[in-house]
């Protein structure tokens, strides 16, 4: 059995640019409704810890970091309204049998 090496262990495995890339195209796909949002909180929390790393290394440079923290702040919000309309489309569901005239 292949025993995967841990990041944490050895240092970030990314870089920053492809780390950019795949929060991005994470962020086009939570909003377009072809990842759960739960799916994608769980994967987010090794995609910060891998962030973080990066941006402790000797490898972090200035544009990278800049780079980095706008995909960042754009999957955070983006994961934060898929998650939200999650919520009230269940608070909705809920109200609707006692209240069938708000809409």
């Amino acid at each position: 059995m292949h025993k995967r090496n841990s990041p944490r262990q050895q240092g970030p495995a990314s870089d920053a640019e492809g780390l950019s890339a795949l929060l991005y195209q994470l962020s086009h796909l939570i909003s377009q409704g072809m990842l759960r949002p739960e799916f994608v909180r769980d994967l987010g929390d090794e995609l910060h810890a891998e962030i973080d790393m990066l941006l402790k290394s000797p490898r972090a440079k200035h544009q990278d970091v800049a780079g980095l923290s706008d995909a960042r702040a754009r999957f955070d919000e983006t994961l934060l309204c898929a998650r939200s309309k999650l919520l009230l489309d269940a608070v909705n569901r809920t109200e609707a049998p006692l209240n069938p005239s708000c809409e």
